[in-house]
């Protein structure tokens, strides 16, 4: 028996095993090469012995060739449940660079200037809860300086482990960084 798969943001729904390692999901417009390419390196990076992670997903998306997404390893390997293009990842740190290139890109294109208070572009009712919040540039944000307490204490990394799926609230994360201080 198989299972029917939506494709996350696209039109396609793929066929999917349930025992199936590797599970591709491409838009009917992406260059097919590009995809098989894709989809052997996925096979090849979850399949090398320097891998150490039972799992990975890939999204890919192009305005000229159009989004591809891919999986392989495993989501749960007590169950031998396969990863889907699909599942989720707790982000954490990973973003961080991201979010820092998009900053200093607004940055040279003069759209912000680092040495901003983030009190510009933040309400009272974020920057207001920290200590000097009013005086916290975004260049100190990006430099770990601000004196904004990590949300991730003891308690929170506890309440994860037990509770992945749990989705937590801009409010509540600033709620535990605040209580911090």
């Amino acid at each position: 028996q198989q299972e029917t798969k939506q494709c996350p943001d696209q039109k396609v729904v793929g066929r999917i095993p349930p025992d199936c390692e590797y599970a591709p999901c491409p838009d009917p417009f992406y260059d097919k090469q590009l995809a098989k390419d894709l989809e052997n390196m996925l096979k090849e990076t979850q399949n090398s012995p320097e891998t150490d992670f039972p799992g990975t997903t890939l999204y890919v998306s192009s305005p000229i060739l159009g989004n591809w997404s891919g999986a392989a390893g495993k989501a749960n390997i007590k169950h031998s449940i396969p990863m889907r293009p699909d599942d989720k990842f707790r982000a954490a740190s990973t973003l961080k660079p991201f979010i820092s290139v998009i900053i200093l890109q607004l940055a040279e294109e003069k759209q912000l200037k680092l040495d901003d208070p983030i009190s510009g572009i933040l309400p009272e009712n974020v920057y207001g809860r920290f200590e000097h919040g009013d005086q916290i540039t975004i260049r100190m944000l990006l430099d770990h300086t601000s004196g904004i307490p990590d949300w991730l204490i003891w308690r929170t990394n506890i309440q994860i482990l037990t509770n992945p799926g749990k989705v937590w609230s801009n409010k509540k994360i600033l709620d535990i960084s605040a209580s911090q201080e």
